[in-house]
């Protein structure tokens, strides 16, 4: 036994290691295992709670993208300003959110924009006048900054006592200010920098589409007077009314109307006093207005009454009306050779002071009319150089060749389609072959690129509608050919621009105008793409009929071609000669073996010149309309 006991004593210290382990691995368990699972629920809090504002983070930033990518430069400057500082308001909490742009000239950023955050409802009001802070705040925004005093980040500085959030846009074009603040946490710095990233490009994209609205609108606001000098000088019938009423009063007539010739015609330039439809049967009768003007040709003034022999040489239908007394009297100028007729329901004799005051009134007349004529013929020269110049940029690329005139002659298509006066047919011709006149001031990177356009740069083409509708009102004062110019890009829809008109608010110019652009865009192809055949053109023409196009033009377009195909002398044939389907100038056409021909379609002759105008056989809308007519009936004729 006691060997046994010293035995055990002996191996005491061997077992040591062992004894303090298990005391270790008792302390381990009751203290270090807690700790440890303190750690771990601390490490798991810790990541979630770091994905959690990863997540926000993450959500913020797709909302600043999203909101970003639905941003467009057409809105307005002060509308994209005040989205801008929508992006802010989630993240500071604030009165006040304003807007700052460089004004480079003079090192300073000048105050846009301003939003206000009301403390009732916590809804952001924008300011009405843009300047103006909201009437329950005590900070007044100042209304320059120097640009110097712009920090690098995001920061608050001190305005005064006032705390302020500053945020520079990237690149230094722009400074938002947000305030008074108490403080902001360092997550929404990070995410304020990243928005001053982000909308640089936008914010540069707003500027720039400004700043050509500004210039536009400069050129405008400057031309204003010229237009209006323009239309006074170029309006015949309102100088001529304004002379011829005087005339009226001072003599004491009933009416009057003045009578000039013009290219070996008699023409009515405007008449006071008569009933529409005696006006309108008036201007129909030649027989009559030749027989007053050759009383009057060798006279300075002669004066008819009932008594009078020349009497039956006035209309009936004036003698009908009552009228009693009728004076002629010579209106010549230094070019131009006219009568001015008055007549009375009783029977009078002027005073001679009052007929010679007359005579220089009429004198007036001539003069005037000399002046129009002369604006008219100027005017004519000046649409004659407009023409030329469209010209000269269609074919500058051979796919553009000879556009505007296929648009001018499909406008006057769908025009006569319609059954309007040849007047109107005409100034919608006009219209359509200036449609695009606007071009000539946008630079060629717009003018010719191949491909989509960038926000900036669609902004800067949409421009085109109303500066070409600019030019037309400040040369050649044609109202309507200038409303048909400024609206022709409008949608039936309201989609459209510039002005986001709808349905029949469009003028009918402009609806047909845009059949006739969309349906040749479809038939002409560009360098990145090939021409659309003419089934499919016709196809995309009624999909796009009752959103973008008014459907009644549409039909009246495709009713046009359903006649023509319908010709049984064009069986076999092609709808008409390539040369003038395609309006190919004659420098082209007559290099081609086809020009002229007669005897084959265009196609059936080796050799030709389409690629000189942009075109190849099998995709020409002149192929194509004939394998489509030889094999199907068109498209709705069933």
């Amino acid at each position: 036994m006691k060997d046994t006991l010293f035995g055990q004593i002996e191996m005491l210290p061997g077992k040591l290691p062992g004894l303090v382990s298990g005391v270790v691995s008792l302390l381990d368990l009751k203290y270090v295992t807690p700790a440890l699972l303190f750690l771990l629920v601390l490490m798991m809090f810790l990541l979630v709670r770091q994905r959690k504002k990863t997540r926000i983070a993450k959500l913020q930033s797709e909302a600043i993208d999203g909101i970003l990518a639905s941003f467009r430069p057409g809105k307005g400057l002060e509308k994209n300003l005040s989205d801008f500082l929508g992006l802010v308001v989630p993240l500071v909490e604030a009165q006040g959110y304003y807007f700052y742009l460089l004004d480079k000239k003079n090192g300073s950023y000048v105050l846009k924009a301003v939003r206000y955050n009301e403390p009732a409802g916590g809804d952001i009001a924008p300011s009405y006048s843009g300047l103006l802070p909201y009437k329950k705040e005590n900070y007044s925004p100042p209304l320059g900054i120097p640009a110097d005093q712009a920090p690098p980040r995001p920061a608050v500085v001190k305005d005064g006592s006032v705390p302020m959030l500053v945020l520079p846009v990237a690149g230094g074009s722009g400074l938002i200010r947000v305030g008074p603040v108490r403080g902001v946490p360092k997550r929404s710095m990070v995410l304020l920098e990243y928005i001053g990233r982000k909308i640089q490009p936008a914010l540069e994209a707003v500027v720039e589409t400004e700043r050509m609205k500004m210039q536009v609108e400069s050129v405008s606001a400057s031309s204003q007077a010229i237009r209006s000098l323009t239309r006074s000088a170029l309006d015949l019938d309102g100088s001529l009314a304004t002379i011829m009423g005087l005339c009226i009063k001072m003599i004491d007539a009933a009416g009057g109307c003045f009578l000039f010739e013009d290219r070996e015609r008699l023409e009515v330039a405007v008449t006071l006093g008569l009933e529409k439809e005696t006006e309108d049967l008036f201007r129909r009768d030649r027989e009559a207005q030749f027989l007053l003007h050759d009383l009057a040709a060798d006279k300075e003034f002669l004066l008819i009454n009932r008594e009078m022999k020349e009497y039956f040489h006035i209309p009936s239908y004036f003698a009908a009306m009552g009228i009693e007394t009728v004076l002629l009297v010579k209106a010549q100028g230094s070019a131009v050779n006219g009568t001015a007729l008055f007549w009375y329901y009783k029977l009078v004799d002027p005073d001679k002071h009052r007929i010679a005051a007359l005579q220089m009134l009429t004198k007036r007349l001539g003069d005037a009319l000399d002046r129009q004529l002369k604006f008219k013929d100027l005017a004519d020269s000046y649409l004659d150089m407009l023409k030329m110049l469209v010209d000269t940029v269609d074919n500058m690329e051979p796919y553009t060749i000879s556009h505007s005139e296929l648009i001018s002659r499909y406008s006057g298509i769908i025009a006569r389609e319609m059954r309007l006066g040849e007047g109107d047919v005409r100034e919608i011709m006009l219209a359509g072959y200036l449609h695009d006149i606007g071009m000539l001031g946008l630079s060629g990177d717009i003018l010719f690129k191949a491909g989509k356009y960038t926000d900036v740069e669609y902004e800067t083409m949409k421009l085109h509608a109303e500066v070409g509708a600019s030019i037309i009102e400040s040369t050649v004062s044609r109202g309507s050919v200038a409303s048909y110019i400024r609206h022709h890009h409008e949608r039936w829809d309201g989609y459209g621009y510039p002005g986001g008109l709808k349905g029949e608010e469009i003028p009918l110019g402009a609806r047909i105008i845009s059949v006739a652009d969309m349906f040749n865009a479809k038939l002409t192809g560009r360098r990145y793409r090939e021409p659309a055949t003419f089934e499919r053109a016709i196809t995309d023409l009624r999909a796009a009929s009752g959103s973008q196009l008014d459907p009644a033009i549409v039909e009246a377009l495709i009713g046009w071609f359903r006649k023509k195909q319908a010709d049984p002398s064009r069986r076999g044939r092609s709808l008409g000669p390539c040369w003038e389907m395609r309006c190919c100038p004659p420098g082209i056409s007559r290099y081609c073996p086809a020009y002229k021909r007669t005897d084959v379609n265009c196609w059936e002759v080796e050799g030709v010149n389409c690629a000189a105008h942009g075109n190849r056989c099998p995709t020409c809308v002149v192929h194509t309309e004939f394998v489509y007519r030889s094999g199907k009936v068109l498209a709705g004729t069933r």
